[in-house]
């Protein structure tokens, strides 16, 4: 690594309401520092050799669980990936309980993206091993803030002053509402726009939210898209091809914001759908793949603070221990 940024002293990331703005600039310049060293071709400092990662996912995930996964290896950790399917949870254990035992067992830092909102945060007083938050239902998804802004950093050199417009399924996305805490921070405005059904319940007063995209659009520094939750539609009185009509997003409406504003995209993405193949696939334009590089650096930063911080913890409970039989 070619230097060193201070991170922050943590021993969780449950959201991104827990960090301050120099805290995510910290984690941010240290996966800067992991992103050029692969450019160079730079081994990574095995600094999480001897740690051993579980990972329990209770809903699909391919980018989060395996962008971890590499993140944990490449800083010299083992992983052990927890099938939720066959986890004791399935025999009707509790959450906690499940996580209770894995802690016991031996691992030193747990993953975990769960359905039910909170619910990984409910578990951080419980625990004394530290928790990443891989997606808590409509809750948050802060890894993928941080990875996305990591990206627009890479791109554009700042965050004050820009202006970035969401699009797509706002009510259901726990990636929106890491980014709208996000940005808050960072000083980059927001515009959301989506069909009024899928508006969220709460935003910040300064954000501005629209159904038309002309509106939402114009002048926009980035377009962010989100993947509409067709699953969690329900009674909703939306239909795919309104949908498609009215909300995606294609070259034509890139060309109402600004000339150099590009698209991004977490994923999965439903192509054609919510942004046109073409458009997808056209790396100058849309920042999907160099998003998903960013997202093992980004974890690689995540896992090598929490884990430093509890041997930190671990080593001063223990020097505080002899000090006191001495």
């Amino acid at each position: 690594m070619s230097k060193s940024s201070p991170l922050p002293h943590r021993c969780h990331v449950l959201g991104i309401e827990d960090f301050s703005a120099p805290e995510i600039n910290a984690i941010l310049d240290r996966a800067e520092e992991h992103a050029a060293d692969a450019l160079q071709g730079r081994s990574p400092v095995p600094v999480l050799s001897g740690a051993m990662i579980g990972q329990l996912f209770f809903e699909p995930s391919t980018r989060t669980r395996v962008s971890f996964e590499v993140a944990a290896k490449r800083l010299g950790a083992e992983i052990v990936n927890i099938p939720a399917a066959t986890s004791s949870v399935a025999k009707g254990e509790t959450l906690l309980d499940t996580c209770l035992a894995l802690e016991s067992i031996g691992l030193d830092a747990l993953v975990i993206r769960h359905p039910e909102t909170g619910s990984i945060k409910s578990l951080a007083d419980r625990l004394s091993i530290p928790l990443l938050n891989g997606g808590d239902g409509t809750g948050e998804h802060p890894t993928q803030a941080i990875l996305d802004a990591l990206t627009i950093r890479q791109r554009l050199g700042r965050f004050a002053g820009l202006t970035m417009t969401i699009i797509g399924d706002l009510r259901h996305s726990r990636v929106v509402r890491s980014h709208l805490l996000l940005w808050q921070k960072l000083d980059l405005k927001v515009r959301l726009v989506g069909p009024r059904p899928l508006w969220p319940e709460k935003m910040p007063e300064d954000a501005v939210l629209t159904s038309e995209m002309a509106e939402g659009i114009a002048g926009a520094d980035m377009l962010y898209v989100i993947r509409p939750q067709l699953e969690r539609w329900g009674e909703l009185s939306l239909d795919k091809e309104t949908y498609r009509r009215d909300y995606q997003v294609t070259p034509d409406w890139l060309a109402h914001a600004k000339p150099q504003a590009f698209v991004m995209d977490a994923g999965p993405t439903y192509r054609d759908l919510q942004i046109t193949s073409a458009l997808f696939d056209d790396d100058e334009r849309c920042t999907a793949r160099q998003q998903m590089r960013n997202g093992t650096f980004v974890r690689m930063a995540c896992l090598e603070m929490v884990i430093a911080a509890a041997r930190q913890q671990k080593a001063s409970s223990s020097q505080a221990q002899s000090q006191g039989a001495a």
